[in-house]
């Protein structure tokens, strides 16, 4: 999916099930969705582990800039993960 990224954020936060500290970027992003006027607004997680995460927290998002996202669930899997993550341009 094509998107516009419009801005980051740095997360750092304890889950109070686990206890376990979860860190990472989350990425907000506009774009088109089938059935709504205008676009949508929405965010990706990128935990620290991620191929990504290097590349993100040093990305400038003062200007929109142009990416494409793929997510597909795994085999077995349940929830959608990012298996590809290209900035395309600066608006």
């Amino acid at each position: 999916m094509k998107v516009t990224i419009v801005g980051k954020r740095m997360v750092k936060y304890t889950k109070r099930e686990t206890g376990e500290l979860k860190e990472g970027i989350e990425v907000f992003y506009l774009a088109d969705r089938d059935g709504v006027e205008g676009k949508i607004c929405d965010n990706l997680w990128f935990n620290t582990n991620s191929r990504y995460y290097g590349m993100l927290v040093t990305l400038d998002v003062t200007k929109p800039l142009e990416a494409d996202v793929v997510n597909e669930v795994p085999p077995g899997g349940r929830f959608p993960e990012i298996t590809e993550f290209k900035i395309l341009s600066n608006k």
